[in-house]
């Protein structure tokens, strides 16, 4: 019976072992859980501030075309659309790794943040004053571990992947040197300006079937022209003649 006992008690000690155990691993998860929350919640942009047109979370995908002066970013949003974005005519660029990010894509930049901790933060804009006081508005609430304005152009174009063929940024250097032209054999050709034109630096065009938008600098208009079943929009800059 006494052996019966002290098996029983012994048992029930391991028993508590483990619960505790497994409560301070709750704890140290939620903790940890916390801690990225909060981290995140400082990287909120504060009331008043420009708000993005964009925001997305998840898997993204980089290419730091540096032979073209290109940014390119990829990722699939929530609706299964793929989205391209393209920084064109930058100067030297921190190179990012593919995972899991926070990109809030804004007219004249983009902002990007690392899911892992510490937390870092990436601005990406124009050669332009608008670039540079979006940058300055979003340093209220940011701290960028690096900021580039120097592209001619930012690029958005999303759609359906059977527009694009399903292929990801992955496929344009293999298809392309350069990732505008890689979006260009997908789109509405010979830059028929249904939004946009002379005079205009930013232009959008959306459609049932995706859209795009562009911000150009100084120097060049904007171009846009609506998607189709079988293609992909066109949002271009235009050198302006002199």
């Amino acid at each position: 019976m006494e052996k019966h006992i002290k098996t029983l008690l012994f048992l029930a000690s391991l028993l508590i072992f483990f619960v505790s155990c497994s409560s301070a691993n709750d704890e140290k998860m939620s903790e940890t859980s916390e801690i990225i929350a909060n981290e995140r919640d400082k990287m909120q942009p504060k009331s008043g501030i420009t708000l993005p047109n964009l925001r997305y979370s998840g898997n993204v995908e980089f290419w730091d075309n540096k032979s073209e002066n290109e940014y390119g970013i990829f990722f699939k949003d929530d609706n299964d659309l793929f989205n391209f974005i393209v920084l064109s005519d930058i100067g030297n660029t921190t190179t990012l790794p593919d995972g899991n990010y926070d990109i809030d894509v804004y007219e004249n930049g983009i902002t990007i943040t690392s899911h892992t901790l510490p937390t870092k933060s990436y601005f990406f804009g124009l050669d332009s004053n608008k670039s540079r006081a979006l940058l300055t508005d979003l340093e209220t609430s940011y701290v960028f571990e690096s900021s580039n304005v120097s592209a001619g152009s930012l690029l958005h174009n999303w759609g359906l992947g059977s527009i694009y063929d399903d292929k990801t940024i992955a496929s344009a250097p293999i298809m392309y040197p350069s990732l505008i032209r890689f979006l260009n054999s997908f789109a509405v050709s010979g830059h028929n300006c249904q939004s946009g034109g002379v005079g205009s630096s930013s232009c959008s065009s959306t459609s049932q079937y995706g859209g795009c938008s562009i911000t150009c600098k100084s120097g060049y208009h904007s171009c846009c022209a609506e998607a189709t079943p079988m293609k992909a929009a066109d949002c271009s800059c235009i050198k302006d003649v002199k």
